[in-house]
This record gives structure tokens, sequence and C-alpha cells, in this order.
């Protein structure tokens, strides 16, 4: 009987314990539904995809958000390998991936680029321990979608290496710019560009140029032609004297035009329009500098012919007087002296006559009949001596009577001659006028 009781009181109290541990369980349970369902409720919320994976890479859970990638239901992707819905080369990463996390127990986070869509993504791959301590059983996975970050980083990068470029052709070009200015001959300008120009190209270690000019022809070093070329002339005149070419000495990736970026096309275009007009300038200043030296030569021969000139009107003027001289030294020892004693012989001889001829010669030795002459050239032989006999104060007709012409003519011959020393139809006495020549 006692052993009845003491086997029903043992069996009461583990009923007790069995309650209390159900209960303890209960709540336990209801504490991991809460949790799980904050969890949901916080996997759902995220603008993240996240999905669980199981050590097989079987689905094991997935978000709304990744559902929606993948355009499934829970459903249907739970117990799915991974493989089954991914490229291979996707799945291959994955599978290295989870097995290195199982390994090392720590998580792991890089960039994914998915090729359905493709964008980009930060993934994050978390273990998941098991019942067992330590035992991993599942690894979560986090897919933050960075594509709009990651497109923005790649165009700052781009960005970033096209000004390094933009750069490198404006250190090219104020290079040029300053080897034009300070070299002295053009062929050391072109030495200097075709050294330059692969520190201005995108692959400098792979680039070599060569420029021709006329006949002349300078290389960088080292030089190689290849298939891969660009190139630009140099126009000088309107007519191609010359080109600048460029080449890679491998095979690079193909750009704009060949393996060459369009705004490397533009540098050279640019170069040779540099050249051109360097060249141009040159040409202008040594043409300058010519036709300034022969300027100076014609100077130099025209002060010569000018001396030589002065020198020549100051003999002329030399002969003028000595024969100036002569001819008064004869008219006075030679002429006078004969009509000095032509008046003083009683000779039946006009006197008129003997006046005129004294005042012609005096006229002679003082140069009237050359001012007349220059006053009007056009004065003829006639118009010149009627002109002197009125400068000797001969009337009209003491005039005709010696020329034995009638006063009319005489009257017509002084208007003539007043109108050939344009002082016709003005108030001036013709034979002041003549005595003051």
């Amino acid at each position: 009987m006692n052993d009845q009781h003491r086997i029903k009181a043992q069996l009461i109290d583990e009923l007790e314990q069995t309650r209390t541990r159900v209960a303890e369980l209960e709540q336990v349970e209801a504490a991991l539904r809460k949790s799980e369902e904050r969890y949901r409720s916080l996997v759902e919320s995220t603008d993240d995809s996240v999905y669980l994976l199981g050590r097989d890479l079987r689905y094991e859970f997935a978000n709304r958000k990744y559902l929606s990638r993948l355009g499934l239901s829970l459903a249907e992707l739970i117990g799915q390998e991974y493989g089954k819905l991914h490229p291979s080369d996707a799945s291959e990463e994955v599978a290295k991936k989870v097995d290195q996390v199982i390994k090392s127990g720590k998580p792991m986070v890089y960039e994914h680029l998915s090729h359905r869509d493709d964008r980009y993504f930060l993934r994050t791959l978390s273990p998941v321990i098991g019942e067992k301590p330590g035992k991993i059983r599942a690894i979560t996975v986090t897919s933050k979608d960075i594509t709009e970050r990651k497109r923005t980083e790649e165009a700052l990068k781009q960005r970033t290496y096209d000004m390094g470029e933009r750069l490198k052709e404006l250190n090219y070009m104020y290079e040029l710019a300053k080897s034009i200015h300070k070299r002295e001959t053009l062929g050391k300008v072109f030495g200097d560009v075709v050294t330059l120009i692969p520190s201005a190209w995108q692959y400098p270690e792979y680039t070599c140029a060569r420029l021709r000019f006329d006949k002349a022809e300078y290389v960088s070093e080292p030089f190689k032609e290849t298939e891969w070329k660009l190139s630009s002339d140099i126009i000088v005149g309107g007519e191609p004297r010359g080109s600048v070419e460029v080449y890679y000495l491998e095979s690079r990736p193909e750009l704009d035009e060949g393996p060459f970026l369009k705004e490397e096309r533009q540098l050279l275009d640019g170069i040779t329009t540099t050249l051109t007009e360097a060249i141009e300038h040159r040409r202008a200043e040594e043409a300058l500098s010519e036709s300034e030296k022969r300027l100076e030569k014609q100077n130099e021969l025209l002060n010569d012919k000018n001396a030589a000139l002065r020198e020549m009107i100051r003999q002329i003027d030399d002969e003028k007087n000595l024969v100036k001289n002569k001819i008064l030294a004869n008219v006075n020892q030679l002429i006078m002296p004969i009509i000095a004693r032509l008046r003083g012989m009683d000779v039946p001889v006009d006197r008129m006559y003997i006046d005129l001829l004294e005042e012609s010669l005096n006229n002679i030795i003082s140069g009237f009949g050359y001012e007349l002459y220059k006053k009007s050239s056009a004065l003829s032989s006639r118009e010149i001596e009627i002109g002197n006999m009125i400068r000797n104060g001969l009337t009209t007709k003491e005039i005709a009577r010696m020329l034995n012409l009638s006063n009319r003519t005489i009257d017509t011959h002084r208007n003539n001659i007043r109108k050939k020393l344009r002082i016709h139809n003005k108030n001036i006495n013709l034979t002041s006028y003549l005595k003051s020549l």
C-alpha cells in the first residue's frame, strides 16, 4: 500500500514537472513566434533583398523584395536549388562564398553585378548557428541595391580620368607653345613635337610618333611603324607640306577611331594646326627680315646715288657759272668795246639799233631770256624777241618798223605774250612785268 502511494505521489510530481516544462515551452514558443514576427516584419519592411540558403544551397526563406525580383511566390521558391534559378557563373560564385563563410564562421561582404537586370548589389553573407553550438546550418544573404551609387562612382571615376587626359593635352599644348616661342629653328620645334606626343596619349608606354615636313623626318624613340595609326596633315599655304603620325606599338582596345579616342584625334589636329600657324609665322618673319635687309641695302644705294647726284649737280652748277663768267667776260671785253667805238664814230647807223644791241647783250648777261623761257616755255622765238624789245622800252610802232611788221601784228604778239605769261585781263603793265624777270 505504501508503495502504491509512493508511486502515485511520484507520478503526480512528474506530471506537475511536465506541466511546468510545457508551460515554459509554450512561453518560449510564444516568444519565438513573437521574435519571428518581429524579424519577419523587419525583413519585409526593408528595401533590401533578404533570403536564407541552407548548406546545400537550397532556399529556406526569402522576403517579398527578393521574391518580386525572381517573379516567384514563397511556396514556389522554398526548396529550390540556387543554381537552377541563376546562371552557372553566378551560382559558382555564391557556392564559393558560402563555403568560405561556413569554413571561417565569419560574415562576408562583397559587390555583385546581377546579369538579370544589370544592377549592382552589395551582398552580406551571415552564418546562422543551428541547435548544436558552433554548428552553422544556413546562410542569411542580404543584398542591397547600390546601382545608383556604383554608377555615380563610375561616372566620377570616368570624369576624373577624362580630366586627367585633358590635363595631359593642355600640358602638351603648353609645352608646344613654349617650344615654338623659344626654339630658334623649326627643326628643333619638330623634334619637340614628336618627343612630347607619347606623354599626351592614353597609353604613353605604347605610343610613338613621327613628323614629316618636306624632305625632313623626325621620330620619337623608340619608333616603329605599325597598323595602329593616327595621322594629320600639315597644310601650309593651302598645300600639304607634311604630316604628324601617332602609332601604338601594341594592340589596344577599340575606341572611337581604332584604338584612339576622339579627343586624341582633336588633339592631333590641333597640333598640326598650331604647327601650320607657327610655320607661316616663321616664314612671314623671315620674309619681313629679308625685305628689311633689301630695303636697307636699297637705302644705302639710294644714299650713294643721292650723294653722286648732289656732286653731279654741284659740278653742273660750277660749269654753268664757269660758262656764265666766260660769256660775261667775252661780252665785256670783246663786244662792249666795239659798241662803244660805234657810238663814238660818225657813221650813218640808226642809234636805236645800237641801243637795242647793247641792251640785248645786257639781257644775255643777266639771263632775261632764260627767265622768260622758264615763265612760259610755250613762247615762240619771235615772241621772246618782241618781249625783249618791249622790256627795253620800245613802242609797238618802233618794234613794227624794226621787224618790218604791221602794228596790228605786234599787238597780236603782245596779247599772246600776256596770255602765255598768265597776266591776260589783269591790270599789270607788260613792260614793268618783263623788267621784273
